[in-house]
Protein backbone atom coordinates (compact mmCIF):
# COMPACT_ATOMS: atom_id res chain seq x y z
CA UNK A 1 0.00 0.00 0.00
CA UNK A 2 2.93 2.46 0.69
CA UNK A 3 5.12 1.75 -2.29
CA UNK A 4 2.67 4.14 -4.35
CA UNK A 5 3.60 6.75 -2.33
CA UNK A 6 7.51 6.49 -2.91
CA UNK A 7 7.70 6.16 -7.00
CA UNK A 8 10.68 7.94 -8.20
CA UNK A 9 14.44 8.84 -6.42
CA UNK A 10 15.49 12.60 -6.63
CA UNK A 11 17.28 12.72 -10.24
CA UNK A 12 19.62 14.82 -11.69
CA UNK A 13 22.83 13.04 -9.37
CA UNK A 14 24.35 10.22 -8.94
CA UNK A 15 22.99 8.70 -5.70
CA UNK A 16 24.23 5.36 -3.71
CA UNK A 17 20.86 2.37 -2.99
CA UNK A 18 19.16 3.36 0.18
CA UNK A 19 20.41 1.03 2.72
CA UNK A 20 18.68 -0.31 5.29
CA UNK A 21 19.22 -1.74 8.11
CA UNK A 22 17.06 -3.87 10.48
CA UNK A 23 18.28 -5.60 13.73
CA UNK A 24 16.75 -7.10 16.92
CA UNK A 25 17.92 -7.53 20.05
CA UNK A 26 18.42 -10.32 23.21
CA UNK A 27 16.61 -12.72 20.85
CA UNK A 28 15.80 -15.33 23.26
CA UNK A 29 12.00 -15.99 22.46
CA UNK A 30 12.25 -18.63 20.36
CA UNK A 31 8.56 -18.04 19.03
CA UNK A 32 9.75 -14.81 17.69
CA UNK A 33 12.75 -16.52 16.52
CA UNK A 34 10.34 -18.74 14.44
CA UNK A 35 8.24 -16.38 12.84
CA UNK A 36 11.40 -14.22 11.40
CA UNK A 37 12.67 -16.98 9.96
CA UNK A 38 9.10 -17.58 8.19
CA UNK A 39 9.36 -14.35 6.95
CA UNK A 40 12.64 -14.23 5.91
CA UNK A 41 12.59 -16.88 3.70
CA UNK A 42 9.33 -15.52 2.10
CA UNK A 43 11.69 -12.20 1.19
CA UNK A 44 15.11 -14.33 0.18
CA UNK A 45 17.05 -11.33 -0.50
CA UNK A 46 16.62 -9.52 2.10
CA UNK A 47 19.06 -9.71 5.40
CA UNK A 48 18.99 -8.97 8.96
CA UNK A 49 21.45 -8.70 11.54
CA UNK A 50 20.14 -10.53 15.04
CA UNK A 51 21.94 -8.58 18.51
CA UNK A 52 21.99 -12.25 20.44
CA UNK A 53 22.43 -12.30 24.33
CA UNK A 54 24.68 -14.35 25.03
CA UNK A 55 22.15 -15.92 27.86
CA UNK A 56 20.33 -17.64 24.41
CA UNK A 57 23.82 -20.01 24.20
CA UNK A 58 23.58 -21.61 27.65
CA UNK A 59 20.59 -23.75 28.81
CA UNK A 60 18.38 -22.82 32.54
CA UNK A 61 20.02 -25.98 33.96
CA UNK A 62 23.84 -24.74 32.84
CA UNK A 63 23.44 -21.34 33.78
CA UNK A 64 26.23 -21.56 36.85
CA UNK A 65 28.89 -21.36 33.70
CA UNK A 66 28.25 -17.91 33.36
CA UNK A 67 29.51 -14.93 36.20
CA UNK A 68 29.24 -11.74 34.58
CA UNK A 69 31.51 -8.51 35.77
CA UNK A 70 31.04 -8.06 39.45
CA UNK A 71 27.66 -9.97 39.30
CA UNK A 72 26.71 -13.37 41.36
CA UNK A 73 27.38 -16.69 39.56
CA UNK A 74 24.88 -17.85 37.15
CA UNK A 75 22.57 -14.39 37.23
CA UNK A 76 21.49 -12.34 34.36
CA UNK A 77 18.78 -9.59 33.74
CA UNK A 78 17.34 -11.70 31.23
CA UNK A 79 16.17 -15.33 30.84
CA UNK A 80 18.76 -18.03 29.21
CA UNK A 81 18.13 -20.69 26.63
CA UNK A 82 15.71 -22.93 28.37
CA UNK A 83 16.01 -26.74 28.16
CA UNK A 84 17.93 -28.73 26.11
CA UNK A 85 15.64 -29.52 23.06
CA UNK A 86 14.90 -25.78 22.87
CA UNK A 87 18.71 -25.09 22.93
CA UNK A 88 18.86 -27.78 19.73
CA UNK A 89 15.75 -25.96 18.06
CA UNK A 90 17.21 -22.23 18.54
CA UNK A 91 20.58 -23.53 16.72
CA UNK A 92 18.58 -24.71 14.20
CA UNK A 93 16.89 -21.48 13.46
CA UNK A 94 20.11 -19.54 13.98
CA UNK A 95 22.17 -22.03 11.82
CA UNK A 96 19.72 -21.20 9.26
CA UNK A 97 19.87 -17.45 9.03
CA UNK A 98 23.18 -17.77 9.00
CA UNK A 99 23.85 -20.27 6.28
CA UNK A 100 21.51 -17.63 4.46
CA UNK A 101 23.38 -14.92 4.87
CA UNK A 102 21.92 -12.59 8.28
CA UNK A 103 24.10 -11.75 10.79
CA UNK A 104 24.82 -12.78 14.12
CA UNK A 105 26.10 -10.18 16.48
CA UNK A 106 26.67 -9.59 20.19
CA UNK A 107 24.45 -8.09 22.57
CA UNK A 108 26.50 -8.97 25.71
CA UNK A 109 25.68 -12.03 27.82
CA UNK A 110 23.79 -11.19 31.15
CA UNK A 111 22.30 -7.97 29.55
CA UNK A 112 24.02 -5.70 32.29
CA UNK A 113 23.85 -2.04 32.11
CA UNK A 114 27.92 -1.27 31.58
CA UNK A 115 27.56 1.97 31.30
CA UNK A 116 30.39 2.76 34.61
CA UNK A 117 32.11 -1.14 33.80
CA UNK A 118 35.95 -0.29 33.02
CA UNK A 119 37.43 -2.24 29.31
CA UNK A 120 38.88 -4.65 31.91
CA UNK A 121 35.13 -5.58 32.31
CA UNK A 122 33.90 -4.66 29.12
CA UNK A 123 36.43 -7.51 27.89
CA UNK A 124 35.59 -9.99 29.89
CA UNK A 125 32.15 -10.15 29.30
CA UNK A 126 33.26 -9.79 25.44
CA UNK A 127 35.69 -13.15 25.93
CA UNK A 128 32.82 -14.88 28.18
CA UNK A 129 30.77 -14.06 24.66
CA UNK A 130 33.21 -16.28 22.40
CA UNK A 131 33.71 -18.97 24.77
CA UNK A 132 29.78 -19.54 25.29
CA UNK A 133 29.27 -19.64 21.42
CA UNK A 134 32.19 -21.92 20.90
CA UNK A 135 31.40 -24.05 23.28
CA UNK A 136 27.71 -24.47 22.72
CA UNK A 137 27.66 -28.30 22.38
CA UNK A 138 29.96 -28.89 25.39
CA UNK A 139 28.27 -26.42 27.60
CA UNK A 140 24.83 -27.59 26.85
CA UNK A 141 25.74 -31.70 27.34
CA UNK A 142 24.39 -31.55 23.23
CA UNK A 143 25.40 -33.65 20.70
CA UNK A 144 28.24 -33.34 18.35
CA UNK A 145 25.27 -32.73 15.34
CA UNK A 146 23.17 -29.92 17.52
CA UNK A 147 25.89 -27.44 17.08
CA UNK A 148 26.10 -23.59 15.61
CA UNK A 149 27.36 -23.42 12.31
CA UNK A 150 29.39 -19.88 13.13
CA UNK A 151 31.55 -19.34 15.91
CA UNK A 152 33.42 -16.11 17.59
CA UNK A 153 35.10 -15.55 14.96
CA UNK A 154 32.30 -14.95 12.80
CA UNK A 155 30.67 -12.40 15.01
CA UNK A 156 32.22 -8.65 14.18
CA UNK A 157 30.09 -6.33 15.44
CA UNK A 158 28.15 -5.11 18.62
CA UNK A 159 25.18 -3.34 20.38
CA UNK A 160 25.32 -2.47 24.07
CA UNK A 161 22.14 -3.79 26.27
CA UNK A 162 19.93 -0.37 27.16
CA UNK A 163 22.00 1.28 24.31
CA UNK A 164 23.89 2.56 27.94
CA UNK A 165 27.23 2.93 26.72
CA UNK A 166 30.43 4.75 28.75
CA UNK A 167 33.94 5.82 28.12
CA UNK A 168 35.09 2.68 28.39
CA UNK A 169 33.38 1.25 25.72
CA UNK A 170 34.91 2.20 22.23
CA UNK A 171 38.72 0.98 22.97
CA UNK A 172 37.33 -2.31 24.46
CA UNK A 173 34.95 -3.19 21.49
CA UNK A 174 37.78 -2.16 19.04
CA UNK A 175 40.34 -4.43 21.44
CA UNK A 176 38.07 -6.99 20.97
CA UNK A 177 38.13 -6.99 16.94
CA UNK A 178 35.22 -5.84 16.24
CA UNK A 179 34.26 -4.00 13.28
CA UNK A 180 31.58 -1.50 14.21
CA UNK A 181 29.62 -0.92 17.76
CA UNK A 182 25.94 0.25 16.86
CA UNK A 183 24.52 1.57 20.33
CA UNK A 184 24.52 5.26 19.72
CA UNK A 185 21.51 7.59 18.69
CA UNK A 186 21.58 9.96 16.03
CA UNK A 187 19.95 11.84 13.36
CA UNK A 188 18.10 10.69 10.40
CA UNK A 189 20.00 11.69 7.81
CA UNK A 190 23.40 11.05 9.72
CA UNK A 191 25.93 9.20 8.12
CA UNK A 192 27.72 6.46 9.76
CA UNK A 193 31.43 7.44 11.09
CA UNK A 194 34.20 5.78 11.66
CA UNK A 195 35.91 7.00 14.87
CA UNK A 196 39.11 7.23 16.03
CA UNK A 197 39.29 3.59 17.50
CA UNK A 198 38.40 2.38 14.08
CA UNK A 199 34.93 1.25 14.63
CA UNK A 200 32.23 2.29 12.57
CA UNK A 201 29.36 3.52 14.73
CA UNK A 202 26.20 2.97 13.80
CA UNK A 203 23.42 5.08 14.83
CA UNK A 204 19.75 4.13 15.58
CA UNK A 205 17.36 8.20 15.05
CA UNK A 206 15.29 9.95 16.15
CA UNK A 207 11.87 9.82 14.43
CA UNK A 208 8.44 11.96 14.81
CA UNK A 209 5.31 9.80 15.69
CA UNK A 210 1.92 10.51 15.09
CA UNK A 211 0.16 12.19 18.21
CA UNK A 212 3.48 12.15 20.49
CA UNK A 213 5.97 15.84 21.04
CA UNK A 214 8.98 13.72 21.58
CA UNK A 215 10.48 11.93 18.67
CA UNK A 216 11.59 8.60 20.00
CA UNK A 217 14.49 6.40 18.62
CA UNK A 218 13.67 4.07 15.82
CA UNK A 219 13.45 1.17 18.03
CA UNK A 220 9.89 -0.86 19.21
CA UNK A 221 10.62 -0.26 22.74
CA UNK A 222 11.59 3.49 22.59
CA UNK A 223 7.81 3.47 20.69
CA UNK A 224 6.49 2.08 23.01
CA UNK A 225 7.50 3.81 26.18
CA UNK A 226 6.81 7.67 24.04
CA UNK A 227 3.50 5.77 23.22
CA UNK A 228 2.56 4.88 26.62
CA UNK A 229 3.28 8.08 28.05
CA UNK A 230 1.79 10.49 25.12
CA UNK A 231 -0.92 8.55 23.76
CA UNK A 232 -1.42 5.52 25.91
CA UNK A 233 -5.35 5.25 24.39
CA UNK A 234 -3.82 3.90 21.11
CA UNK A 235 -3.27 0.55 22.88
CA UNK A 236 -6.94 -0.23 23.16
CA UNK A 237 -7.04 -0.07 18.66
CA UNK A 238 -4.08 -2.47 17.56
CA UNK A 239 -4.85 -1.78 14.23
CA UNK A 240 -4.57 1.98 14.82
CA UNK A 241 -1.33 1.20 16.53
CA UNK A 242 0.21 -0.79 13.69
CA UNK A 243 -0.78 2.20 11.33
CA UNK A 244 1.10 4.73 13.16
CA UNK A 245 4.33 2.66 13.58
CA UNK A 246 4.36 1.58 9.92
CA UNK A 247 3.73 5.46 9.00
CA UNK A 248 6.29 6.51 11.22
CA UNK A 249 8.94 3.93 9.64
CA UNK A 250 7.70 5.04 6.17
CA UNK A 251 8.00 8.95 7.09
CA UNK A 252 11.72 7.87 7.81
CA UNK A 253 12.98 6.15 5.08
CA UNK A 254 11.46 8.57 2.87
CA UNK A 255 13.30 11.54 4.45
CA UNK A 256 16.18 9.57 3.22
CA UNK A 257 15.17 8.45 0.03
CA UNK A 258 14.42 11.70 -1.13
CA UNK A 259 17.30 13.27 0.48
CA UNK A 260 20.73 12.43 0.98
CA UNK A 261 20.15 8.52 1.09
CA UNK A 262 21.50 8.08 4.52
CA UNK A 263 21.44 4.17 5.84
CA UNK A 264 18.00 3.96 7.54
CA UNK A 265 18.27 2.07 10.45
CA UNK A 266 15.93 0.22 12.84
CA UNK A 267 16.35 -1.70 15.80
CA UNK A 268 13.73 -4.24 17.79
CA UNK A 269 13.22 -6.83 20.33
CA UNK A 270 12.00 -10.30 20.47
CA UNK A 271 9.84 -8.93 23.43
CA UNK A 272 5.65 -8.78 22.88
CA UNK A 273 4.85 -4.98 23.88
CA UNK A 274 1.62 -4.93 22.45
CA UNK A 275 0.34 -7.71 21.05
CA UNK A 276 2.84 -8.38 18.13
CA UNK A 277 1.78 -4.80 16.89
CA UNK A 278 5.44 -3.60 16.19
CA UNK A 279 6.26 -6.90 14.83
CA UNK A 280 3.39 -6.30 12.24
CA UNK A 281 3.91 -3.21 11.84
CA UNK A 282 7.80 -3.46 11.13
CA UNK A 283 7.07 -6.32 8.33
CA UNK A 284 4.59 -4.43 6.41
CA UNK A 285 7.59 -1.79 6.02
CA UNK A 286 10.11 -4.22 5.29
CA UNK A 287 7.18 -5.83 2.22
CA UNK A 288 6.79 -2.79 1.26
CA UNK A 289 10.02 -1.33 0.59
CA UNK A 290 11.80 -4.85 -0.47
CA UNK A 291 10.21 -4.43 -3.63
CA UNK A 292 12.38 -1.79 -4.59
CA UNK A 293 15.93 -2.66 -6.67
CA UNK A 294 17.27 0.93 -5.85
CA UNK A 295 16.28 -0.31 -2.05
CA UNK A 296 18.98 -2.71 -0.28
CA UNK A 297 17.87 -4.47 2.93
CA UNK A 298 21.30 -5.62 4.29
CA UNK A 299 23.57 -6.55 7.53
CA UNK A 300 25.73 -3.98 9.79
CA UNK A 301 28.59 -6.20 7.88
CA UNK A 302 27.43 -5.76 4.80
CA UNK A 303 26.65 -1.85 5.13
CA UNK A 304 30.71 -2.09 6.80
CA UNK A 305 31.86 -3.43 3.40
CA UNK A 306 29.84 -0.76 1.63
CA UNK A 307 31.53 2.18 3.65
CA UNK A 308 34.80 0.44 3.13
CA UNK A 309 34.80 0.06 -0.71
CA UNK A 310 32.78 3.73 -1.32
CA UNK A 311 34.11 7.42 -1.12
CA UNK A 312 33.54 9.51 2.01
CA UNK A 313 29.41 9.44 2.48
CA UNK A 314 29.32 13.22 1.75
CA UNK A 315 30.55 12.29 -1.79
CA UNK A 316 28.30 9.21 -1.77
CA UNK A 317 25.09 11.40 -0.92
CA UNK A 318 26.31 13.85 -3.16
CA UNK A 319 26.81 16.58 -1.55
Amino acid sequence: MMVKEIQHAPSGRKLPPQYVVVSFDGCVELESWRAWLAFAERLPDIRLTFFVSGTCFLSDERRMLYEGPGEERGRARIRFGGTPSEMEERARILNAFFLAGHEIASHAVGHFDGAGWSAGKWVAEFDHYDRLVDNYVRNNGLGSGQGLAFGSRDIRGFRAPFLSTGPALNPAVAAHGYAYDASSAGRAGAWPVLNKDGLWKFRLASIPLKGCRRTPLSMDYNLFVVQTLESPDIFSDPQRLEDTVVESYMNYFKKNYFGNRAPIHIGHHFTDYAGKSYERALMRFIEAIAVRADVKLCTHMQLVDVLERSQPATEMAGE
